[in-house]
């Protein structure tokens, strides 16, 4: 019994699988022998976005990643990546390096059998944003490609406002609370809350957090 390894090369994965014969020579006969290795998946590419309301370079984008990975270990060296969204600057590759072709596309320069690309675009709010990366072999064959659909929100679905009142018996008074939820953190600098009863308010305004806002006649700001 005779058993050995080789290397799985890009030839190998492009054709999907690879044969080999061996041969006994017994006097002035052969006796062949043949086996083929298939690869299946030989290439996995994950995209994936999410939305940004409030960091980095653009008022709204969403951050997205491209993941690649060569399932049996082979050099990604050589391989290209289309993506219309990679920036020309500004974007992260986890291995190696990366460089633009004449289409377009990404040529990947590593050694590493996996690679993570990141980078940020700007969103179109109140859609869904939707993205493709495709894997391409040196030969140029498509290897593996991966879309996702973002949801982008309106800034005005983001923010909500809620309305209470309750009556104070011992002054005579109602108590009203105007409470705004802001849970990304997206600036409200120059809005203004309209409430016609806050020109007849009685005492002092709260407004907090403290110095968050300006209370001018039915109006804060």
């Amino acid at each position: 019994t005779i058993t050995y390894k080789t290397k799985i090369t890009n030839a190998d994965l492009e054709a999907g699988s690879t044969s080999n014969t061996a041969n006994l020579k017994v006097g002035d006969k052969d006796i062949p022998a043949s086996a083929t290795a298939t690869f299946s998946n030989p290439f996995t590419v994950d995209k994936y976005g999410s939305p940004d309301y409030t960091g980095g370079t653009y008022k709204g984008k969403i951050n997205w990643s491209v993941k690649v990975k060569s399932n049996y270990g082979t050099s990604l060296d050589g391989y290209v990546i289309k993506d219309t969204l990679i920036p020309d600057s500004e974007w992260t590759l986890s291995s190696g390096s990366m460089s633009k072709n004449s289409d377009g596309n990404w040529v990947l320069d590593t050694d590493a059998s996996e690679v993570t690309i990141t980078y940020s675009a700007p969103a179109t709010a109140g859609q869904t944003n939707s993205n493709t990366a495709t894997l391409y072999n040196p030969s140029g064959k498509e290897a593996g490609k991966d879309t996702d659909d973002v949801p982008y929100d309106d800034i005005s679905k983001l923010i909500t406002v809620e309305k209470s009142g309750y009556v104070v018996n011992s002054n005579g008074t109602i108590s009203w609370t105007i409470k705004v939820k802001n849970p990304y953190g997206l600036s409200l600098n120059g809005d203004t809350i309209t409430d016609k009863m806050l020109s007849s308010a009685v005492g002092t305004v709260n407004i907090s957090p403290s110095g968050s806002g300006t209370h001018s006649g039915n109006t804060v700001t």
